[in-house]
């Protein structure tokens, strides 16, 4: 188990398995590959050239580079130099960019070639360019902040999720105590860094004395399914996407080295489930739940995916959870209410948001600690685990009766010919909301939408099931690889 009191700092695990393992492969990319003590010298040479720069402790620096070598090195000068990484994908528009630089106020922005912007300072990371040096003295404190990630703006404007030095180092040490990550561990990450789940495995990496191979994206599949056949991947984080294209085209690629297929995001859903596991029938599949304001909060060991097959799983290590009714108050095992988290792993707040802070921050008058109130809504059993329902501003009104879309989207993924559904409420004169499902075939599938809505009604209760199905060959999603359901838009009904 790591613990988390060892390090002080954020920078202190990388620093420290330079020492232990200095010549242990670090980070590869297609083009470069740095070991743990090339990368703390080339992160560190660019930590002294930010501080030089009048880059100071707490100050936000923005990371616009893709997933490489190239993003760790900066990530891990950005803690070096005690300032706090914002980390930003390649192609944000550039309104969105304008907001967020005009929302936190960054001293630099830390860019890959070709990257341009006409608001604030910006630097093109070349990590050839960089020479070696030691870190900075800088002092941060484990309250100081590490990290600021912006909400990906699916129920809003855009939110800077605040997470302290020792948020991130709990969370790291969490994680990586429980998948087991080990010395002679290869992970293949595809996932972008710019997502927490992305990047924390660099930091997990650092942990434990792995190496990541950084995969840019999987937009071409086929050559990153090559490279990840080649590269001696024992570790393979997944998103459903990724994991769903993985069984379609991955079944003429070897596979057999992996050990450790972990996925968050959202669920994958009984028969992909199977499919991945016929696939790599010697890794051990973990299945976790999180949110950007706690990091992972919950884990589905493997031995239980058949056991549990709709729940997300017990809480991380050095995190504790529970349930509450709509005032507040504890339930017991078994009740459905909003999800509550408590330890180190959770945000401080929202950047220059005090009022969206207090709605989910609250101090427990008992003890004094501070709880994140998620906005989900879940049931715990006796045993401690935990079944996702939905999110409480997701909930439709059906017949004067709450319906959780997940629950509907559950049932149809089940369908033998549905690869992912997004369930949402339409408006209705009769109903006052319909449901209505919106289906990605399975490939080679055809649906017929009477024998889609047949299925679900045989399986949901009457305010749950569908009164119209829409057919889309590819449903939206975010950067994160969720399902975007804002950009989905829904046919007016037929009279």
């Amino acid at each position: 188990m790591h613990d988390p009191d060892q390090y002080a700092r954020l920078s202190d695990i990388l620093v420290r398995r330079m020492r232990a393992t200095p010549q242990n492969p670090a980070v590869q990319d297609r083009r470069t590959a740095l070991d743990y003590q090339e990368l703390v010298g080339k992160a560190a040479a660019l930590a002294r050239e930010m501080v030089a720069g009048q880059v100071h402790i707490g100050d936000r620096v923005f990371l616009l580079i893709g997933n490489s070598a190239s993003f760790a090195v900066a990530f891990w000068a950005i803690q070096m130099a005690g300032a706090v990484a914002v980390p930003l994908p390649v192609d944000t528009p550039a309104d969105r960019l304008e907001w967020m630089i005009g929302d936190s106020e960054p001293a630099l922005i830390l860019a890959e070639p070709g990257v341009t912007v006409s608001v604030a300072p910006l630097w093109t990371v070349e990590i050839e360019q960089l020479g070696d040096a030691t870190p900075p003295s800088t002092y941060v404190a484990p309250e100081d902040l590490a990290l600021m990630i912006y909400t990906s703006g699916s129920t809003g404007t855009p939110k800077g999720v605040m997470l302290s030095q020792r948020a991130v180092v709990t969370a790291a040490c969490s994680v990586a105590s429980y998948l087991g990550y080990r010395a002679d561990d290869r992970i293949f990450c595809a996932i972008p860094f710019t997502f927490d789940y992305g990047m924390h495995q660099l930091t997990m990496a650092a942990l434990s004395g792995a190496s990541v191979y950084a995969e840019r994206d999987f937009s071409r599949p086929f050559v990153s399914l090559h490279t990840l056949a080649r590269s001696g991947a024992t570790v393979l984080p997944l998103v459903p996407t990724l994991g769903a294209l993985l069984v379609q085209i991955g079944k003429r690629f070897d596979l057999g080295g992996l050990r450790i297929v972990t996925n968050t995001a959202a669920a994958l859903g009984t028969t992909l489930i199977d499919d991945l596991r016929a696939m790599m029938p010697g890794a051990r599949l973990f299945s976790m739940y999180g949110l950007t304001e706690c990091h992972r909060c919950t884990y589905l060991e493997p031995d239980q995916l058949d056991i549990r097959k709709t729940s997300v799983g017990k809480a991380i290590p050095y995190t504790r959870m529970w349930v509450v009714d709509d005032e507040g108050n504890r339930h017991e095992a078994n009740a459905t209410g909003e999800l509550v988290i408590a330890g180190d792993t959770i945000m401080q707040g929202y950047w220059g948001r005090p009022d969206a802070t207090a709605a989910r921050l609250k101090i427990r008058p008992e003890t004094g600690e501070t709880t994140f109130h998620t906005g989900d809504i879940c049931r715990l059993d006796e045993e401690g685990y935990c079944y996702f329902i939905g999110r409480a501003d997701d909930i439709l009104k059906v017949r004067g009766q709450k319906v959780a879309p997940v629950e509907v989207e559950r049932c149809l993924v089940t369908h033998p010919g549905i690869a992912q559904a997004a369930v949402l409420g339409q408006d209705d004169p009769l109903l006052g909301t319909a449901v209505v499902a919106v289906v990605e075939p399975a490939p080679g599938a055809t649906l017929d939408p009477a024998e889609v809505i047949a299925y679900a009604s045989a399986r949901l209760p009457l305010p749950a099931r569908p009164v119209r199905v829409q057919i889309e060959r590819g449903l939206p999603r975010n950067a994160n690889g969720k399902i975007d359901k804002r950009a989905i838009r829904l046919a007016e009904p037929v009279a």
